[in-house]
């Protein structure tokens, strides 16, 4: 395959439209930027002819935005004549070797090249991973909603949390609760769905969106405890079927994902007051600022939480 390798104006770039890669840390293309006004872009961006003396960018869409903010007149490229499957291709090739290329969007490169005629076993070939992996990024892709994804990148769940996660519906969704049974039906029904109950269902629903609830729930905690809060949530909005279902009622539901979120809590305070308390022994002084009374208290406070500390250090030993 032939390639060239040319001086152009940058305005005669345009970013690929089958470019997934959507999210850029702004401060690093700041840094970049502040480089290419001093040296220049160093590294040629891999481009492709689209009419017009025009070329799409296949390789280099983070410099191509850094070059655009720090202004430059000409980048150097590299001219690789490719259709629209082959520039797809390259381009998700590409962006898999970035450490900042979220799983969601690489998701979105799988689906664009579906779309073109690839399929999972060829995709397989194409980036040398396993089909459940492609067919996770594919679920983060089209199922992951903004909460999952804002979460993602506070780094308040892990992937694996995320794609238990995206498994259940992003969108508002009702159950009934069956006044004799107590046991959860989908809004849509009249009647409960157990049959050994089928009882008429109350007219008012209750209400709210499994997902965005799960991944409340699983801020902090592993993929484990993450896959059981899903598990639980399913449950909770009549997700699962009655066959599959662990029978709990919504009340007996709330009180188990409660407790999950008391749990979460509780090692949050912990984290919290541990980390306070490293930074005053770390700078004593600040301590002789506080007024006698006051340090007593504080003195006291402590010795209590020690005491509940140990007490509760023991239970859980003891539970092991």
């Amino acid at each position: 395959m032939d390639q060239v390798i040319m001086e152009v104006p940058l305005s005669a770039l345009e970013p690929n439209e089958a470019q997934p890669r959507q999210h850029f840390d702004d401060a690093a293309l700041h840094d970049l930027a502040a480089s290419i006004r001093q040296n220049g872009v160093l590294s040629p961006l891999l481009v492709s002819p689209i009419g017009d003396g025009r070329f799409a960018v296949i390789g280099g869409h983070r410099r191509l935005r850094a070059a655009t903010i720090a202004e430059v007149e000409t980048v150097p490229i590299i001219v690789r004549d490719l259709d629209a499957i082959q520039r797809a291709r390259l381009t998700l090739l590409d962006n898999l070797h970035r450490a900042d290329f979220l799983p969601w969007e690489e998701g979105a490169g799988f689906a664009a090249l579906l779309e073109m005629g690839e399929t999972i076993q060829s995709l397989v070939k194409l980036v040398s991973k396993s089909e459940q992996y492609i067919r996770n990024r594919l679920l983060l892709h089209e199922q992951a909603g903004e909460a999952a994804r804002a979460a993602y990148l506070a780094k308040e769940i892990g992937l694996a949390a995320l794609i238990e996660v995206a498994q259940l519906p992003d969108r508002h969704m009702s159950v009934k609760q069956c006044a004799y049974c107590r046991k959860t039906t989908p809004a849509t029904e009249t009647l409960c769905r157990y049959p050994d109950c089928r009882q008429p269902l109350p007219t008012i629903p209750h209400g709210g969106n499994p997902q965005s609830v799960a991944v409340r729930l699983c801020k902090g905690l592993s993929a484990d405890e993450c896959r059981r809060i899903c598990r639980m949530t399913a449950e909770a909005y009549a997700l699962t079927s009655v066959d599959g279902q662990l029978g709990l009622t919504l009340d007996e539901m709330r009180v188990k994902l409660n407790s999950v979120e008391a749990r979460h809590r509780l090692a949050v305070v912990f984290a919290d007051a541990t980390a306070r308390v490293q930074r005053l022994t770390e700078k004593p002084e600040t301590l002789s600022e506080i007024p006698r009374e006051q340090r007593e208290a504080i003195l006291e406070q402590a010795q209590l939480l020690h005491k509940a500390v140990c007490r509760l250090e023991s239970i859980l030993r003891r539970q092991e």
